[in-house]
Order: structure tokens, then sequence, then C-alpha cells
């Protein structure tokens, strides 16, 4: 075990340790702070290197038996790898809730939580309930001791479980820690990577744009986009799309999309309800759009899509919000962690579905507002106003999402 290394981005943390895998390789904490048949939580940053095999990130041992409880990686049958949170039960073997999806090389925050009295064991991943499950209640009291990035076999004499990568902020208290509690424990602030007010246009000879905030990169102006300083969305401006090719993109490539992310956008169609569809916004690969969030006019309603590949015909997922009838402000969200994305309006989770790491792929191309299917020359262009669009890498929370749909916020 070696200290110094460096500590989850979006948190009050300044350093972790890390863990090479080899045999009994950890610390020893001496102290016991939770009782097997008692309330305890305990929670832990974790960022696995190896998820070919189990790893245990904090552990307590046991007297020649299973361990008071465990915090680690596992996988399973099918060499799909997960999150697992492991108590003993009133026979000797152990219960264990799984869930989440661990990535190589990325940060997760775990907590998993003891109520005796619910008789319950529930797992945390990143601050959001990943799994529960009933939990009976061992009759014994432990004497053992904190083990960090590993456990004790039962035999009391062998290590198991080698953590190999990095470990930070281990807590564990002798009470129930409150959801609240852990959302905000398991919280990382994301890192905006974009943020366009649509204040004002830029000339540049025969290219026109719209600056970001912080002057990195701009959204260029396509067909007949205007700038709206008569009657804008928020703010001095917002910039107007006839439908017929109007459009901007991004001058680079802006959210890696097979990586957890969040899009928001703030829209007002011109009319009421409109026929057809239309985007408001996408960024695609060859072929498909990792994210297209379009309304339907058919059905009066929004949808955030999903696909599962860069292929002609992709699956995809899809996500549905009503539409108003007047301006919103829409969030698209995928949460590689909890395997799943998201779609709020005007603040508001509207839906939600699993949405598997496996399915997540990199589109390559730029951010695209007012159009979607880019990869194929562009469609379902927007006839409306748009403002106030935001990217971010990582996963914005309910209530940073409710505030920027906030009219104060904008």
């Amino acid at each position: 075990m070696t200290f110094g290394a460096g500590a989850p981005t979006g948190t009050p943390l300044t350093s972790a340790a890390t863990l090479d895998g080899s045999y009994g390789a950890g610390l020893r904490a001496e102290t016991t702070p939770a009782q097997p048949s008692g309330t305890f939580t305990v929670s832990a940053w974790v960022r696995p290197d190896d998820l070919g095999r189990a790893m245990t990130a904090v552990s307590q041992t046991g007297f020649l038996t299973t361990s008071d409880f465990t915090l680690a990686t596992t996988t399973g049958e099918d060499g799909t790898p997960a999150f697992t949170f492991t108590l003993p039960d009133g026979e000797g073997t152990a219960t264990r809730v799984a869930g989440g999806s661990p990535v190589v090389g990325e940060w997760a925050h775990l907590t998993g939580v003891h109520d005796p009295v619910a008789g319950t064991a529930r797992l945390y991943v990143d601050g959001a309930l990943a799994a529960t499950g009933e939990a009976a209640v061992p009759d014994r009291t432990s004497n053992g001791y904190v083990q960090i990035g590993r456990e004790l076999e039962s035999d009391g004499r062998h290590w198991t479980g080698a953590w190999q990568g990095d470990l930070a902020d281990i807590q564990v208290w002798d009470r129930l820690v409150l959801p609240e509690e852990i959302a905000k424990l398991g919280h990382r602030t994301p890192q905006r990577t974009g943020y366009w007010p649509m204040e004002t246009v830029r000339t540049d000879d025969s290219t026109f744009d719209t600056p970001d905030v912080e002057g990195r990169q701009s959204l260029l102006l396509s067909g007949d986009a205007h700038l709206n300083t008569t009657d804008p969305l928020t703010g001095a401006g917002s910039i107007s799309l006839d439908g017929d090719g109007d459009h901007l993109d991004s001058d680079g490539h802006q959210i890696d999309t097979d990586r957890s992310y969040t899009v928001t956008g703030q829209v007002r169609l011109r009319d009421w309800a409109p026929d057809g569809t239309m985007a408001l916004l996408s960024q695609g690969g060859d072929h498909a759009d990792a994210f297209t969030l379009r309304y339907q006019g058919d059905q009066m309603l929004w949808e955030a899509v999903f696909a599962h590949g860069d292929t002609e015909d992709p699956k995809t997922t899809v996500l549905t919000a009503m539409s108003s009838g007047g301006p919103q402000t829409f969030a698209v969200q995928y949460d590689q962690k909890a395997g799943e994305v998201r779609l709020f309006a005007d603040g508001v989770l509207a839906d939600s579905a699993p949405y598997a790491a496996g399915d997540a792929w990199d589109a390559y191309r730029a951010l695209q507002v007012g159009r979607d299917s880019a990869g194929r020359g562009g469609a379902h262009h927007l006839d409306g106003d748009v403002d106030e669009v935001r990217t971010y890498a990582g996963v914005l929370s309910p209530d940073e999402i409710r505030a920027l749909a906030r009219p104060e916020a904008q």
C-alpha cells in the first residue's frame, strides 16, 4: 500500500491510498465500530483496477467465522462485475446484496446500511440505492478489527480479496445514515464542459457563432439561425430556428457518451402543438445518434432516445415527457455507475430506464442543437427558439438539475 494518490475529482478529498493486489496487503484499524447484530453503516470511495476477480475494499473480521461485513466487488457467473455489501446471517453463512456497474479505473462511492429492525441490508452506489435485501440478524458479538483492502477468511489465518486500485474516505457509523446524507457523501460535482447562454452572436467572414461563457468553444450557426433579442427565452437573447435546415453544432467533440454525462437545454416551439418530429439536442456517430432529445407531434410529447450502438438500425432505449405547450427546460442524463438513463423536464424526473455500460458508445461527432441524425446529413430540424445549453462530464444531482430549471439560475 502506498499513499498520496489522486483523490476522486469533484469531492473535498485531497488524496487516496493505492493497493497493488498482493496477498495480505492492506491496513488494520484497531477498532470494532460495527456489531453484526446491531445498526451500522459503512462507506468508501473505491477505484478498482481489476474486475476479473472478487476484491474487498473494507471489512471487519469475525473470529473463525465469516466477516462482520464487507464492501467489495464481485464477478457473476456470466463475467459481469458488480459491487456488493455482505453481512453474516443467523446460520453462519452470509447475506449478500449486489448492484451497480464497476468500471476499471473509475471512482465510485459505496455505502452499506444494516437495519436490524427492518431486517434489511441496503447497498448505495454513488449516493443512489442500488440493491436491497433481507438480512437475518446473527446472534453474535464481534471483537474484530476493520480491515482496509482485504478480508480474513473464516479460518482466521488466511487473507483473501486483496484490493488492486485506490481507496479513500472510509467511514463506519453505529447508526443508520439517512438516504439524503448518503446522496451527499456519494456526490461528485460534475465538470462543466460547455455553457452557451446565447446572449450574443459573432461574425467572422461568413461564419456565425455563439460563444461559450469561458471562451473555449462555440456553437456554429447554420441556415437562417439568428439571435433573437426581441422575445428571448432567458436573459438578453436566444437563438431562433425556422425548421428548414437551421441548426447549431459545436466546433469540436463535446461529450464522451460512453461515460456519465448530463446535457441540458431550454426550448420554446413556435407553435403550441406542431405536427412532425423536431430535435432539440443530439450527438451522433457514423450511423446513429448516441442520444437525441426530440419532440413527437403525433403524441404531443418529448422523447429521449439512446441508441445501443452506431449501426443503421440499432436497438434503443426511449424515455418520454409530456409537452407543456410552452417554454421547457430539459436534462438528458446517462449514469454509467447506476447503469441508467434519465430524462428531466423543468427540473423534475420525468422518466428513467436501465442502460447497461455495454450499450453505451462514444459518439465522436459534434453536439447538435436543433437537429439530430447528423451522421446521415441531419434531420428533424427544430422550428422554435433554443437557449441555455449546458454539457457536463458526470451526473448532475436532482437538486442541481432542479436549480438549473429555475429562471433565476439561467
